[in-house]
């Protein structure tokens, strides 16, 4: 279910409103993590009232949930690669496998890593990896 989706009888969303809201809390989740981030300062943060939150997102974690996916997005759109017909594919590998290091190496995704990734965790490594070969597919057309 998108994030983008209001709870049945919600009116729209203010997207100023809403994109006030999604980066304080992104901010928020990002400097104190889930559990140390309070609605009631996201609210703050954002000038709204705590129940613009709940009419909007649901509860904490949908407030969560919206704020990953539109950080997904944007960092998503940063990654690209231009297509290379002319190269090998060894070459094209290279250069794929490149372009992916660099990208997970933004100071952003490092944050991300480390603040909500599970090293060791081997199951959501796995889960990580298969994600990501997933959405890449996807984007290139791979099947």
């Amino acid at each position: 279910m998108s994030s983008d989706l209001q709870p049945r009888g919600h009116r729209a969303a203010d997207p100023a409103k809403r994109r006030a809201i999604l980066d304080a809390a992104t901010r928020a989740f990002f400097d104190h993590g889930f559990a140390a981030t309070a609605i009631e300062q996201v609210a703050i943060d954002a000038g709204v009232s705590k129940v613009t939150i709940y009419n909007q997102f649901g509860d904490k974690r949908g407030l969560f949930t919206a704020a990953v996916e539109r950080e997904c997005e944007r960092m998503g759109a940063l990654f690209r690669i231009e297509p290379m017909p002319h190269l090998s594919l060894r070459a094209r590998l290279e250069a794929i496998g490149a372009a992916m290091v660099a990208f997970l190496s933004r100071p952003e995704l490092v944050q991300f890593e480390r603040r909500f990734g599970k090293p060791n965790d081997p199951r959501c490594n796995e889960r990580r990896i298969a994600a990501a070969v997933e959405t890449f597919c996807r984007a290139y057309g791979v099947s």
